[in-house]
Formats: C-alpha cells, sequence, structure tokens
C-alpha cells in the first residue's frame, strides 16, 4: 500500500473523488496529500489515497479493491485498461506509470498525467489521462516486466559498482547497471553501492 504523488505542477497525490468507490468515479490529484492511513483501519476517506501495485499489472484502491482506469474505477476484470507497468527509476527518484498494453502490442507507448482543465490552461490536477511517452523508459519498462533499472554511469559516474544487498546481508557482484523486479504489494529492497576498483587488463 502507497501513496502516489505527482512529480509535477502542485505535487499532490492520487485519491478516489468524494471517497465514492464505485464504478466510474474518478481518481484525480486536486487536494494535496495525507499519511497512509493506519493498518487494520477500515474508513474510505482515510483510505482514498492508498492503492496498491498488484503483480498482475493492476493498481487497486486498498478500501475497497476497485481497479485504476484512466476513465475511472471500474471492478477488476483483467482487461488492457487496468494493466499497468512502472517506469525505471529516474534520477530524480520519479518513475512514470505506462499502460501495458501499448507497449507491449507494439502500439502507442502511453504514460498517465494529469489532465488541464482552466480555460487558461493550468494544472490543476483534477484528472489523469494517458499521454505519449517517452519510448526508451517504456521499453525499458517492457524489458524488465514493469521492474527498476539503475545505470551506474548515469546515475553516479561510476563505471560499476559492488553492490550488497542489505536486508539478504549478501553481495551480488560487480555490475554496470542493476536491475530489480518488484513484485508490488508493499515489495520494497535496499542495496549499498560502492564504487568498484579499475580492474587493470
Amino acid at each position: 500500500m502507497s501513496v502516489i504523488k505527482s512529480a509535477a505542477g502542485n505535487e499532490a497525490c492520487w485519491e478516489v473523488d468524494g471517497c465514492n468507490y464505485m464504478h466510474g468515479t474518478k481518481v484525480d490529484t486536486a487536494f494535496g496529500c495525507k499519511p497512509l492511513p493506519p493498518r487494520g483501519l477500515v474508513d474510505p476517506c482515510c483510505s482514498n489515497m492508498a492503492f496498491s501495485f498488484n503483480k498482475n499489472g493492476t493498481i487497486t484502491t486498498s478500501y475497497a479493491g476497485m481497479c485504476f482506469q484512466v476513465t475511472g474505477l471500474a471492478r477488476c476484470n483483467g482487461s488492457p485498461a487496468q494493466q499497468w507497468l512502472l517506469g525505471a527509476l529516474t534520477a530524480n527518484k520519479t518513475q512514470q506509470i505506462i499502460q501495458k498494453s501499448g507497449v507491449r502490442d507494439g502500439g502507442t507507448q502511453q504514460c498517465i498525467g494529469r489532465t488541464v482543465s482552466t480555460a487558461a490552461g493550468e494544472d490543476t490536477g483534477a484528472g489523469l489521462a494517458t499521454q505519449a511517452t517517452n519510448a526508451a523508459a517504456a521499453a525499458a519498462a517492457a524489458d524488465g516486466d514493469g521492474g527498476l533499472v539503475f545505470d551506474v554511469k548515469k546515475e553516479l559516474g561510476w563505471e560499476s559498482a559492488m553492490v550488497r544487498d542489505l536486508w539478504a546481508h549478501k553481495n551480488l557482484g560487480v555490475m554496470k547497471v542493476i536491475t530489480l523486479q518488484l513484485e508490488g504489494d508493499g515489495d520494497a529492497a535496499m542495496y549499498k553501492l560502492t564504487k568498484a576498483k579499475a580492474t587493470q587488463d
């Protein structure tokens, strides 16, 4: 369970509009952010900014288990409109949410963006829609099936890094690109990176 915070504009979090967990209810970013509800609390309004990324590619509300679609919440039915990938983690710690069907089928790659809803063109965060996305980010997400990709040289300026999994208490070796598949439902990992010593040929 997590909040989904927008990276631009008012940097607000996704929320189920009006705490209304009905078919077609919009998900928007119009009301800032609030903390996740304590575990065990069953309250629709305390939970209206809490979502889960699931192994099957769906994004569901934590309160009623409704699936996210850009057209509004819906009962989960496995349709392509309910299938999403997380793009590669960027240097500023953001990720795109990419529609899985376009990436897999060679169609137009679409990611979630916020709609503009005033005559002046202001970003009010009033709704969410799919927008054309960066092809490289979408391809990276597709290749890793939604996994995370960290390029050591691009992000740290090192040729390679010694990677240690801190939770598993084991070294994973020297890597130039680190890939990680998180399974959703609160899955996390913690790695320690140290600059690898240059090898002589």
